[in-house]
Formats: structure tokens, C-alpha cells, sequence
């Protein structure tokens, strides 16, 4: 919980930009971007990525867990990195909420390892030592 925080979309100068899926994000109408995605033909990285989000606002944290893979899944198929790090903190965060730090531990481990990745100053040396035990215990 402590490194959990509630997923934001930055702003925009214009309006023009921001398309429906954030829109109702942004208005945390959480159950309205889950239906947008899911009725989307071919959803793209930030498309399940808001999906992730949405499902761990609703504490749905199996769909979210899926959600960030999907978002990661179309990175790597795609050669791209859109969403690429925000998806692998939030997946962490959603396997810690699931009691699987064991699946939390090499994300996060990961992003403590590469200082220019997005999250690295949320992952400490010591907020891995309480994973590990954790881990441990379950």
C-alpha cells in the first residue's frame, strides 16, 4: 500500500487530444473504461494499460494482473515501449495486492536495477528486502 498511488493521466493543452477512453478515466468512470476496451476491436498498449488501472480501482485485481500483461505482451510483439514501464510497476503493485510477491519480486527487482526506468525512485533497496520477505513467507 505504501507504494501504491493511484494512476493519473497527465494534462493537455488541448482538448482536441484527449480521446474518450481518457476522458472517462480522468473522470474515474472506471467501469466505463473497462467496457470501452473490452468493446474495442484491437486495443493498444495504453488502451489495456487504463484497463489495468480501472481494474485495480475496482479492486479487480485479476483482470488488472491480465490487463498489464496485455499491455506488456503488445510492447514486446510490437518492438515498442508505450506504457512498457508504468505497466510493469502496476503489474508488481497488482501482484503485491494479490498476495504473489513471489511474481512481484523480479519486476521490481528490475526496476531497482535500472536507474533511468520510470518507477526506479518508488523501488528502494530496502522496499525489495521487505518483498523478499514477504516472499519467504508465502
Amino acid at each position: 500500500n505504501e507504494n501504491y498511488k493511484s494512476y493519473t493521466i497527465g494534462t493537455s493543452r488541448s482538448t482536441n487530444d484527449i480521446k474518450p477512453i481518457e476522458k472517462v478515466f480522468t473522470e474515474k468512470k472506471y467501469q466505463e473504461v473497462i467496457s470501452i476496451v473490452k468493446n474495442t476491436p484491437d486495443p493498444q498498449p495504453k488502451d489495456h494499460f487504463l484497463a489495468g488501472n480501472a481494474y485495480l480501482e475496482t479492486n479487480d485485481i485479476a483482470n488488472a494482473i491480465v490487463s498489464f500483461n496485455k499491455c506488456i505482451d503488445k510492447n514486446i510483439a510490437f518492438q515498442t515501449t508505450n506504457y512498457l514501464e508504468d505497466a510493469e510497476y502496476f503489474l508488481a503493485i497488482s501482484y503485491l495486492k494479490n498476495k504473489e510477491p513471489k511474481k512481484a519480486l523480479p519486476l521490481f527487482q528490475k526496476i531497482n536495477h535500472q536507474p533511468l526506468h520510470l518507477y526506479h525512485d518508488k523501488v528502494s533497496t530496502w522496499f525489495i528486502q521487505k518483498i523478499k520477505v514477504a516472499a519467504w513467507k508465502a
